[in-house]
């Protein structure tokens, strides 16, 4: 257990830093999502007409590759973008935070107090920026809690996402947001988003995945097929597969089995069970919650049918 532990606190560790807050996707590692990764840039570079979209909300069950596309979409825009990249739980606080990390926008905004109009002054300030600035928001469902109504954030998230979407739409700079969650968080002013839902790789592509990752120092075919059966159609939970698997050359395929078989529980315990009990109603989500500890067993494929919306 303590083995399996590390080896998930390895695959959570916080990624390589980019100006953008997301791990870098080189074009080599990057399969499949042409046709979303063009419609994507064609969102966060293109000039929105008045009152027309300013932002991109990609949402998708987790591990199906929401922030990968946005990485390698945002990798692709002009050198000259500053991004805005809140990194933590969205507050007031930390966007204006991460906002002063960009000179111009921190002179801006000088030594604002609570009391100052929130869209007021971020309007003000990406009225007076020199070069687009594109916000980001990953992982924003992490801003909903699970004991609270389904897809609505907390209050300090609700109001500082409203303002920002209220600034971007009334500024007339170029200037957008990018939001990835696994549901459409429930705020004023996301409507005017473009919503952009993402499904699972087709076989063709997670083939390329595959042949991808085997790389120089291939898997043989017995565990290879039991990686597969174990990921099914998730590329994050594939690639961890696969590392874990490399990383235990030397396990039999009874014992590696057994070590994935975990893994993928622990993994799908983490990726449902919020996603699940903030579905449901109230009454609901706290019987589900009090059973959680009880770990009954219920198939990956259930959870799945069961947070469908």
């Amino acid at each position: 257990a303590a083995a399996l532990s590390t080896q998930y606190e390895k695959f959570e560790a916080p990624p390589q830093r980019t100006p953008f807050g997301l791990a870098r996707v080189e074009a080599a590692g990057f399969v499949g999502r042409r046709r979303e990764t063009q419609q994507l840039l064609r969102h966060l570079s293109g000039r929105a007409a008045h009152g027309g979209p300013r932002g991109v909300v990609v949402h998708g069950v987790g591990g199906i590759g929401k922030t990968t596309l946005v990485s390698r979409a945002l990798d692709m825009l002009p050198a000259q973008t500053a991004f805005v990249a809140v990194e933590t739980y969205l507050t007031r606080d930390h966007l204006l935070a991460a906002m002063r990390v960009h000179p111009t926008l921190a002179n801006r905004l000088g030594t604002s107090s609570a009391t100052n109009d929130l869209a007021g002054l971020l309007r003000s300030t990406l009225d007076a920026a020199d070069r687009p600035v594109v916000f980001v928001l990953d992982n924003f469902e992490r801003n909903i809690p699970l004991d609270g109504p389904f897809a609505q954030p907390t209050p300090q998230a609700t109001q500082t996402l409203a303002a920002l979407i209220e600034a971007l739409h009334t500024t007339g700079k170029r200037h957008r947001l990018v939001i990835t969650s696994r549901y459409v968080p429930d705020v004023p002013g996301v409507g005017e988003l473009v919503q952009m839902p993402l499904d699972a790789l087709g076989a063709e592509h997670i083939q390329r995945k595959i042949d991808r990752l085997q790389g120089g120092d291939p898997l043989d075919d017995a565990k290879l097929a039991l990686i597969r059966n174990l990921a099914r159609d998730n590329t994050r939970l594939l690639i961890n597969l696969f590392e874990i698997a490399r990383d235990n050359p030397r396990l039999s395929i009874d014992d590696l089995r057994g070590r994935l078989v975990s893994y993928r529980g622990d993994f799908y315990d983490r990726l449902f069970l919020d996603q699940l009990l903030a579905g449901q109603g109230e009454q609901d989500a706290a019987l589900l919650a009090a059973l959680a500890p009880l770990r009954i067993p219920v198939s990956a494929l259930t959870l799945t049918r069961l947070s469908d919306p």
